[in-house]
């Protein structure tokens, strides 16, 4: 046991970011396309991480909270509609406790950039392929889709090329109204906020692509 600690000890800081950095990206992937292995993957990267930082000094606890409490937060980003207010929330609280855990400022920005472009990335890989979060609707769209509230369903071609207006987030799925009625539609651009306007791309299986205008 004593070897095994003075191992976990020895693991440089920069290791224990990759491991955080590959559990976030792990998560954020079975968000969108549901393999257990995703889930597991970032499960056990996590919980090496978690040891790992307490091995190496267990005084870290407050700051292994801050940290954890930041990533929840950023994963709760993806599905309560709003101004990003859990985003950069978590992003402070993240950054926080990074710094309380390995003590260097290079490493925590370092880190925390990683993350936002594998964030980006993974949004972007995911939404392109027509994969949204899954559960979304759960939490963003509150309203059944139903034709006598407006929503129309459509795999028609000409709507290629058409503008619209967003009436709720795209993340990257939502609602928005091209030529005074309502569809739910897809970003291409990842997140896109209510009230922009749009273009649409492509419609593929019946659904409708659309990118920032």
């Amino acid at each position: 046991m004593n070897k095994l600690i003075s191992f976990g000890k020895s693991i440089p800081d920069y290791f224990i970011m990759i491991l955080l950095l590959i559990s976030f990206a792990a998560v954020l992937c079975s968000l969108f396309k549901h393999k257990k292995t995703n889930l597991t993957i970032g499960i056990v990267s996590l919980i090496f991480y978690v040891g790992i930082v307490l091995v190496k000094n267990d005084q870290h606890y407050l700051s292994l909270i801050l940290s954890l409490m930041g990533i929840f937060l950023i994963f709760l980003e993806f599905f309560v509609p709003g101004f990003q207010v859990f985003g950069i929330t978590g992003l402070a609280f993240l950054t926080i406790g990074l710094y309380g855990t390995v003590n260097s400022i290079a490493y925590v920005l370092f880190t925390v950039l990683c993350l936002i472009i594998i964030s980006f990335i993974i949004i972007y890989y995911f939404t392109k392929a027509g994969y949204k979060v899954g559960g979304l609707e759960k939490f963003v769209l509150f309203e059944k889709h139903t034709t006598k509230k407006g929503y129309v369903a459509t795999d028609s071609p000409d709507l290629v090329g058409k503008t619209g207006v967003t009436v709720t987030p795209l993340r990257p799925t939502g609602y928005g109204i091209i030529e005074d009625k309502k569809y739910d539609i897809y970003s291409e651009d990842a997140y896109i906020p209510k009230d922009v306007e749009f273009v649409v791309t492509r419609v593929k299986s019946m659904k409708i692509f659309v990118r920032r205008k």
